[in-house]
């Protein structure tokens, strides 16, 4: 009862019946955020990512002045109640299932001119919602 009063306050909702307590559950946000590398794979909220392969990387170096900011586009492998599949993630993004949306939010390290980034230096921070 105590949770339901805060989360009810800080909400602006007023709990006076179910279809509020069903208002506040839509409002809060139900999204996780994973880290993982190729071929290690991570899990949050029942979806599990496994990245296979860099598919491109045109982001603009750091240390340099670009027109364009560029992208990244990953082969991985997006495993959900649904079932499994290959899917082809690109930078901000998201893929949507029937019960949820995966984005691939960030990816490190940042590119510097002249420097390789080599596969198993990537790192790739996806965000998991429920629908």
């Amino acid at each position: 009862a105590t949770l339901l009063a805060n989360v009810s306050s800080r909400l602006g909702i007023p709990v006076a019946d179910t279809a509020a307590v069903d208002e506040i559950i839509t409002r809060i946000d139900l999204s996780e955020r994973i880290e993982t590398r190729i071929d290690q794979g991570a899990s949050a909220l029942g979806v599990r990512v496994v990245p296979l392969e860099v598919l491109e990387d045109s982001r603009c170096p750091s240390d340099v002045q670009c027109i364009q900011a560029g992208t990244v586009r990953i082969k991985a492998l997006l495993e959900s109640g649904l079932g499994e599949a290959e899917q082809a993630f690109k930078l901000g993004e998201p893929i949507t299932t029937e019960a949820e949306s995966v984005t691939l939010i960030q990816v490190l390290p940042a590119p510097r001119a002249g420097v390789n980034i080599e596969n198993s230096n990537y790192i790739f921070i996806f965000e998991i919602k429920k629908r």
